[in-house]
C-alpha cells in the first residue's frame, strides 16, 4: 500500500490546481473546487518519479506494424537492448519528451512503454510518436529520446476508436506541456548532438 500524502498538484493542461490526497501508483479522481467536474489525477510512485528524466538511445526498430496502418499514429520503436536499460522502477504508462534521429532535429514526442493491453502484447515495448511529418522511413537508423514526463498508465479499451481517441488526446495535452519552461529546456539538452561513447 501506498503512503497517503496530500499535495497542491498543478494540472497543467486543465490549467487549474487542485488539492488531492492520494496513494503513490495509483489513480484517483478529485474534484476542482468551485466544480463538479471530476480531474483524474495519477500519481507515480517516488521510485518512478526518481527515475526522470531519463536518457535513452537505440536503434529504430521494425515494430508490430499497427502504428499508422491500425491507428494512424506511425510510431518509432526502439531496439530490445534499449527497452532493457529501462529502470525496473519506471511505470509502464504514456511519457511525453523530446527525441531526434540521427543527430537531427529534437522534436516533440508521446512514448508508449510496456505491454499494450488493448493488443494483448507479450513483449514489452517503448513506441515513440514523433510530433513531425518524414518523408520517408528510418528503419536502422539513430535515435535518442529524453523522457521528462509522465501522463497515464496503460489502459485497456473497449474498441479501436477509444484507443484512436484516447492517443490523440494525450497528444493535444502534451503540446502543450512541452511548451511549459520546464519542459522545453530540454529540447537543447547537449545529450542529442553528443557522439554515442564507444
Amino acid at each position: 500500500m501506498g503512503t497517503v500524502q496530500e499535495e497542491l498538484v498543478y494540472i497543467g493542461f486543465e490549467g487549474c490546481y487542485v488539492l488531492i490526497n492520494w496513494k503513490a501508483g495509483q489513480q484517483n479522481s478529485v474534484t476542482q473546487a468551485g466544480s463538479s467536474s471530476k480531474i483524474t489525477v495519477v500519481a507515480m510512485s517516488n521510485e518512478a518519479e526518481s527515475s526522470l528524466p531519463f536518457y535513452v538511445e537505440g536503434k529504430v526498430v521494425t515494430g508490430f506494424q499497427r502504428g499508422s496502418k491500425a491507428l494512424g499514429f506511425p510510431t518509432a520503436n526502439f531496439d530490445d537492448n534499449a527497452v532493457a536499460t529501462m529502470p525496473v522502477s519506471m511505470d509502464n504508462g504514456v511519457y511525453f519528451g523530446w527525441v531526434n534521429i540521427n543527430n537531427g532535429p529534437v522534436y516533440k514526442m508521446l512514448v508508449s512503454i510496456g505491454w499494450n493491453p488493448y493488443f494483448k502484447n507479450e513483449k514489452k515495448s517503448m513506441e515513440v510518436h514523433i510530433l513531425n511529418k518524414f518523408k520517408e522511413d528510418f528503419y536502422g537508423s539513430q535515435i535518442k529520446a529524453v523522457i521528462i514526463g509522465y501522463l497515464r498508465p496503460m489502459l485497456d479499451f473497449n474498441s479501436i476508436d477509444e484507443l484512436r481517441k484516447a492517443i490523440a488526446d494525450d497528444l493535444e495535452k502534451v503540446v502543450d506541456l512541452l511548451e511549459e519552461p520546464e519542459s522545453a529546456v530540454f529540447k537543447d539538452d547537449k545529450y542529442f548532438t553528443a557522439e554515442k561513447e564507444s
